[in-house]
């Protein structure tokens, strides 16, 4: 059970145990100590995410993203894995439903059912890993052309299959932004006094 909750902290704080504050530090460990008694074995992650906003550090694409999102109808964040697409979409657009595309029964509907699929979604939503369903794009090209107020949020890896079929498809409609992983500044609010 400890080995699951130590795994939850390195994976949601992308190994930066330092970002949690005192306070977040000893309710973490009170909780901890109660499931332990109690037995719980499930999902560690929900309950922590339900019960605090644990801290995530600001990355500088965060605002630009959001500024996009209103000018924009279809936002395109690509960048090599783990390098936090998934965490920064989420964090900046938290009433968007998440759907990740790398689960494989979500992917067969949306491959089989692109309409049905999307229909689940009137609103838009955060659509993750979204290259392993490069079809989805007409059909949400479809969408953003009838309803001027969905908004879809889409990560990929990038590579250039994904690049040319948003060229083709989403050309006009899509702000295409590029995470890389963590720079000096990001891991260091203090870098600048080094310069």
């Amino acid at each position: 059970f400890i080995s699951a909750v130590f795994g939850f902290m390195l994976q949601y704080c992308h190994f930066k145990l330092s970002i949690f504050t005192h306070s977040h530090t000893v309710q973490i460990c009170t909780t901890i100590a109660y499931l332990y008694k109690v037995g719980y074995t499930g999902n560690i992650s929900k309950i922590f995410f339900s019960k605090w906003r644990i801290p995530m550090i600001e990355r500088t694409l965060a605002t630009k993203l959001i500024s996009l999102a209103k000018k924009f109808q279809v936002i395109t964040l690509t960048g090599p894995r783990q390098s936090g697409k998934t965490t920064l979409v989420r964090a900046a657009f938290p009433a968007l439903p998440y759907v990740s595309m790398e689960e494989p029964d979500i992917r067969q509907l949306a491959l089989t059912d692109a309409r049905g699929f999307l229909a689940n979604y009137p609103n838009g939503a955060i659509l993750d890993e979204i290259q392993n369903t490069p079809d989805l794009f007409s059909y949400i090209q479809r969408l953003v052309d009838e309803n001027r107020n969905v908004q879809f949020i889409l990560t990929g890896s990038s590579n250039f299959l994904l690049m040319e079929k948003i060229s083709q498809t989403l050309a006009g409609r899509t702000a295409v932004l590029h995470l890389l992983p963590f720079s000096f500044a990001e891991l260091k609010p203090d870098a600048g006094q080094y310069e």
